[in-house]
């Protein structure tokens, strides 16, 4: 090979060794470049992330802002509203306003044109009486609603009027029919505690305006006012149905007559079975006055002002609480429920002491935590701390619930008993210990105690526990087991009472004839309707048969749930807490 061969290879070899290194630099250099478009491409990517986030949270905090002035500005329970409103019966007639400058009508504006006397309300509270006790069934409707919003609802006008033992609600009829004419004595008297709630600070000689015309005071004694009525016949007075007059006044019989002359149409409060409800008249004619319930009143209300109530709104102790429930044994045996469907459900197994109710509705419990019955203390106690709408599985063992099943509670109930018609009582006599705690406490020389006979005095306890009393003195008539009995005589040591016969006689153990043999009387309770299987009450509680004889009633008075761990799957209706809790 020549000289001008190997020149030309090394120039080949050094100029593919270039264009190799410029391919290898070109390379590089995309990568370079690749890599600083990846980092630019991130960097953007975080930064439009970080702006997003940025622009997220300040999103969110107005929509918290939002939210917290929408909480702010709605009614919750527990917030105190005040409110101004207009209430008409149903025949349109106004049943109050709190509009003080003009007569209010439906049509009435509640706007800033009018003065107002505006009604303070706890959403959620209970309520004994006034304006606020009837708005209290209805107060839901306030719920979720804002400053100035107007509500319209319904309440019960025997909530907004007092009552004195009225009628059930539901039984009142819608037409109602009164004597137009009526009566009373001339000379009349008033129990004092009534006359001072009406006619308050008067006198001996005052005249007042009474329901049958005017009247003057001639007496006041101790319990009574006596007034005797100077109207005329023919005098026109103001009866509780509006207009009235006195159609005839007989002295011999000591009687004044008003006949009531009624304007028809007229709404005017009266006192119906016992409670003060809204009447309309509806018709009068020779003989009677109809009067129509108005048993709704239409309340148009609008909320001027919310102060919110700060705390969790959840039960705690002394709140009234709504539950409905399903009591259950661990078998899965129903024994109590509060849901009809359940209850009357065939597939559904019951257990033995199961009852079908009248009437199924929630459990209403008026103070948490202080019940009377034992199990639903622990029942209760459980409760605390529930919210509206939560539902809870309750688990009471038996002592938790109506205790362990004892066979001492299985009693046995003479049929015959007897009692000696004349009975000597020494005033020093021994009592059994445990007789002696159970009705009178604990002994201690010098302790007074009123005995079935009168006053007496505890003077010794003695070595086994046993307590010496001494009578101090004896009633004249003394309420025994059976019967009432007298004293017939007493000397220093003793004294002699005598039972009074009674035919028939309602015991603690149920009803019985008695007959006298002997100097005593027979007791003999009526069994002719009793089988075993029945609850029966007795004087150790109620109880049910277990058996029947010539000589006694075997009953057992322990709880049909006794010994037995209950579970209860709860939920919570409605809460409402007292007004001065």
């Amino acid at each position: 090979m020549g000289t001008g061969d190997h020149v030309a290879k090394k120039k080949d070899k050094i100029k593919r060794k270039k264009d190799k290194k410029a391919k290898l630099q070109k390379k590089l250099e995309r990568k370079k470049l690749q890599r600083s478009f990846l980092y630019q491409k991130r960097k953007s990517i975080y930064s439009g992330l970080i702006v997003f986030i940025l622009i997220l949270c300040c999103f969110l905090l107005y929509n918290y802002h939002e939210v917290k002035k929408d909480w702010e500005n709605t009614v919750g329970l527990g917030d105190t509203i005040k409110i101004n409103y207009i209430g008409v019966y149903e025949n349109g007639h106004i049943f109050y306003s709190t509009i003080v400058d003009e007569n209010a009508t439906w049509d009435t504006k509640l706007d800033d044109s009018h003065r107002y006397n505006p009604l303070e309300y706890k959403v959620g509270y209970i309520y004994d009486r006034g304006i606020e006790k009837a708005i209290q069934r209805a107060d839901k409707n306030f719920l979720g609603r804002k400053t100035g919003d107007v509500v319209i609802f319904y309440i019960r006008s025997e909530d907004a009027f007092i009552s004195t033992n009225p009628a059930p609600y539901y039984e009142l009829p819608e037409i109602i029919s009164f004597d137009r004419v009526e009566s009373t004595d001339l000379n009349a008297s008033i129990p004092v505690s009534q006359f001072n709630q009406i006619f308050s600070g008067k006198k001996e000689g005052d005249m007042i305006n009474t329901l049958f015309g005017k009247a003057v005071i001639t007496k006041i004694d101790e319990k009574n006012v006596h007034i005797e009525f100077v109207s005329k016949e023919g005098d026109e007075i103001s009866s509780k149905y509006g207009k009235a007059v006195v159609e005839k006044i007989d002295r011999e019989k000591n009687k004044i007559y008003i006949k009531h002359d009624p304007k028809i149409g007229k709404t005017i409060i009266s006192n119906i079975y016992g409670q003060y409800l809204p009447v309309e008249i509806e018709d009068v004619t020779e003989d009677k006055v109809k009067l129509r319930i108005l048993k709704y009143i239409k309340m148009k209300a609008k909320i001027e002002s919310i102060t919110k109530y700060e705390k969790e709104w959840k039960v705690e102790e002394g709140d009234q609480v709504l539950v409905d429930y399903v009591g259950k044994l661990e078998n899965g045996e129903v024994f109590d429920t509060t849901y009809k469907e359940i209850a009357e459900d065939n597939s559904t197994k019951k257990a033995d002491s199961f009852k079908k109710k009248y009437k199924y509705e929630p459990l209403k419990i008026d103070s948490v935590n202080y019940a009377q019955i034992e199990y639903l203390k622990a029942f209760e106690e459980a409760l605390i701390g529930m919210h509206i709408g939560d539902k809870k599985t309750i688990k009471l063992t038996p002592e938790e619930a109506y205790g362990m099943y004892k066979e001492e509670k299985i009693k046995h109930i003479k049929i015959k008993d007897e009692v000696p018609v004349k009975e000597t009582i020494m005033k020093e006599r021994i009592i059994p210990q445990k007789e002696f705690k159970d009705k009178y406490g604990d002994p201690m020389i010098g302790k007074e105690i009123d005995t079935e006979y009168g006053k007496a005095e505890v003077l010794e306890i003695t070595s086994g526990g046993d307590v010496k009393i001494k009578q101090k003195d004896v009633k004249k008539e003394i309420v025994l087991k059976y019967f009432k009995a007298k004293l017939i005589d007493e000397d220093d040591k003793s004294f002699t009472i005598e039972r009074i016969f009674q035919e028939k006689l309602n015991t603690k153990n149920g009803s019985a004839s008695v007959k006298e043999e002997n100097g005593k009387f027979i007791i003999i309770l009526d069994t002719k309707n009793l089988k075993v299987g029945d609850e029966m009450y007795t004087e150790y509680g109620k109880g049910r048969i277990l058996e029947i004889n010539e000589d006694e009633i075997v009953v057992d008075t322990n709880h049909p749930l006794a010994g037995k761990t209950l579970i209860f799957e709860v939920k919570i209706l409605d809460i409402r807490k007292h007004i001065n809790q």
